[in-house]
């Protein structure tokens, strides 16, 4: 495969204070438009040959070959200007990981609980949900998707089997940096089959 069809759910703000990107990952060549929903748009990864840098510089090439797809849909919350919050992500894979990187823009950073599993879901993150094998249906107390709330000390927190709030960082390499007004964010998820 040189690239990979990635079908975007949902990409929504939730808050002022918080960004989410859910994101289906498909990989399976079977792939059918019949079973693609009407209100869902389609992004087409290219391959990484060559290993991303995590670093939020995203000075590889292969960026270059990635379209940017816009973080527009609110989905919480009251209106916001584009000076509040803007943000667009591009995507690329390889034959283990699935790399992210989003440009946002957001007046304030709010990380107002140091503990990662207090009250993360206040705190600015970007989170991503991800669903390797597009079953869809309910993930929140099981691994039949990933979520991956990453903080904005680069820590991976969702909740777990258990149903407590658990650190996902080692399947997670995450780093940003601030460039003028932009955070350019870098996300590398390992990906795990059903």
């Amino acid at each position: 495969l040189k690239e990979i069809n990635m079908t975007k759910i949902y990409v929504r703000n939730f808050s002022l204070t918080t960004l989410i990107a859910l994101f289906v990952f498909q990989v399976n060549s079977a792939y059918s438009k019949e079973t693609h929903a009407p209100d869902r748009t389609e992004y087409f990864a290219p391959y990484a040959a060559k290993a991303v840098t995590v670093d939020g510089i995203a000075d590889e090439s292969v960026w270059q070959k990635a379209k940017w797809q816009n973080l527009d849909h609110r989905w919480l919350g009251p209106e916001y200007s584009k000076e509040d919050f803007q943000g667009r992500y591009k995507v690329v894979w390889s034959k283990s990981k699935l790399t992210i990187l989003t440009e946002i823009v957001d007046d304030i950073l709010i990380d107002t609980h140091r503990d990662p599993f207090t009250q993360y879901w206040d705190d600015d993150t970007l989170e991503i949900f991800l669903d390797e094998d597009l079953s869809g249906g309910d993930h929140q107390y099981n691994h039949n998707a990933f979520a991956y709330h990453m903080s904005l000390d680069n820590q991976a927190i969702d909740i777990g089997t258990n149903k407590l709030a658990q650190k996902y960082s080692n399947h997670v390499e995450s780093r940003w940096q601030q460039q003028g007004d932009k955070l350019i964010w870098e996300v590398s998820i390992d990906i795990y089959t059903d």
